[in-house]
């Protein structure tokens, strides 16, 4: 998906301001006023809000489906998932306005909700795939529930999002490197005994 360098400017005000103010309140004048275009502009390019937001949707579509190709295996169960949970950290950051709009105004726009829900899909699939495969290999117990393995899996690492993304307590903090190595190391220890 190709942008103009003025199209990406707007998609970057618009989605700093679903971040901080909602969907409601990133109104076009905001929008404009942050990206430093006349409101028009906005209009020729995306015909509306509704407009920047399906752009916005497309390109973490897009994304995802660019995900799907760059996982790549190695057999080690630390080294594969934390790789797996650092591109999903990656990932979801990135794509942050989506997230944040999926989750205020689920109930308003629940076509966002559908496209939200994707990439823990997406995750999640990629998990049991892969755990799939470790436990015929026998590095994972053969009575070990790889759904619920996964699902957890995938819970770490969102709700570690949702802290990072929402709270400021030094309390709730870790940093992204920490969370790695510490939570990674316990799941596949849990895993492996």
């Amino acid at each position: 998906m190709s942008f103009t360098p003025t199209q990406k400017r707007i998609l970057k005000a618009f989605k700093d301001l679903l971040i901080q103010n909602g969907y409601r309140n990133a109104t076009t004048h905001k929008i404009a006023e942050l990206a430093m275009v006349n409101e028009t502009t906005i209009f020729r390019n995306f015909k509306d809000k509704r407009g920047l937001l399906q752009a916005t949707i497309d390109q973490y579509l897009a994304d995802i489906d660019h995900l799907k190709h760059e996982q790549k295996d190695t057999g080690n169960l630390e080294k594969d998932l934390t790789a797996m949970a650092d591109k999903y950290q990656k990932f979801v950051f990135d794509h942050q306005a989506i997230f944040m709009i999926g989750l205020r105004e689920s109930f308003a726009l629940p076509e966002v909700n559908k496209d939200v829900e994707k990439i823990p899909i997406h995750f999640k699939s990629l998990l049991v795939n892969y755990l799939e495969k470790m436990q015929q290999k026998g590095h994972i117990s053969q009575h070990a529930d790889i759904e619920v393995l996964a699902m957890n899996f995938v819970w770490l690492n969102f709700g570690y999002f949702l802290t990072q993304s929402r709270f400021d307590s030094p309390l709730l903090s870790i940093n992204h490197k920490d969370f790695l190595s510490k939570n990674i190391h316990s799941f596949v220890k849990e895993l492996t005994c």
